[in-house]
């Protein structure tokens, strides 16, 4: 993946988070073609929404952990990501609706180390 795929990704998917909007169809020619284009993309985004939010790296995830969810999501592997600081909120933390597109609850496991 060059450079400016990565950017244009980073730029289409970063403006569709910060506006809380579905995202649009990426390019045929600008979509990752493995697994290593895809965490290019993804370290861009993370710079992307970084440098337009004032955030900064808080830890990283790591999702499709069992065979039973790679099947599921048509993976070989599990995938990390990363986790931004203005996404890490503490107990009883109130957040608005109109700041997630298609919001939904998801049980999760976080460690602080």
């Amino acid at each position: 993946m060059d450079a400016g795929a990565s950017a244009r990704v980073a730029e289409l998917l970063g403006r569709a988070r910060l506006a809380a909007q579905p995202v649009p169809d990426i390019a045929a020619s600008d979509e990752p073609q493995t697994v290593l284009d895809g965490y290019i993309a993804q370290s861009t985004l993370h710079r992307y929404l970084c440098y337009r939010t004032g955030s900064a790296l808080a830890g990283w995830k790591i999702g499709a952990t069992t065979a039973d969810m790679q099947t599921y999501l048509g993976v070989d592997g599990p995938a990390y990501g990363r986790i931004l600081s203005r996404n890490v909120h503490g107990n009883g933390a109130p957040l608005a609706v109109s700041d997630f597109c298609n919001p939904g609850i998801e049980c999760e496991i976080a460690l602080r180390i």
